[in-house]
């Protein structure tokens, strides 16, 4: 909680460059307090799904959800939503969380289909198969500012 004012003036500032906007949301995870991490940028180019497939529906979301939990260790979640497509990518760090994660994806699916997304991907992945793009963009997600954001401009 100590962080919330300069979190908002981070935000303002990377609103005003375009960024993403960005929020830490403290959790209790019955083992103890964690953070997540979370970023929103609207996706003006109307995309769709992953590779501008059918998904293409207009505007929608990409969102960045990053969350280390007991069990799975590092997770981190590369989402796009439009208005009726869904395209989720789980990263974590163990194979078993990647077992785990794809077992429980029909289930999850219908879930999302019940609430109307017709097309639902969801696909879990090694970290290591996260791009270096979005690598970078976690990694700056973690600091709580964005990359072209610099609150410190020094000139020698």
């Amino acid at each position: 909680l100590e962080h919330i004012e300069s979190q908002q003036a981070v935000n303002l500032l990377a609103q005003a460059q375009g960024e993403p906007y960005q929020l830490q949301i403290p959790l209790f995870t019955g083992q103890g307090m964690t953070t997540a991490f979370l970023s929103i940028e609207p996706d003006d180019h109307g995309t769709g799904e992953k590779g501008g497939g059918q998904g293409g529906q207009g505007k929608g979301h990409n969102i960045l959800f990053l969350l280390d939990l007991e069990g799975f260790v590092q997770t981190r979640i590369d989402a796009h939503i439009g208005e009726k497509s869904l395209w989720i990518g789980f990263y974590v760090d163990q194979d078993s969380s990647i077992s785990l994660l794809k077992k429980e994806f029909p289930g999850f699916r219908e879930t999302l289909q019940a609430f109307g997304y017709d097309e639902v991907l969801l696909v879990a992945k090694p970290l290591g198969q996260l791009s270096p793009e979005k690598r970078k963009r976690f990694d700056a997600l973690t600091i709580a500012a964005p990359t072209s954001v610099h609150l410190l401009d020094v000139k020698a």
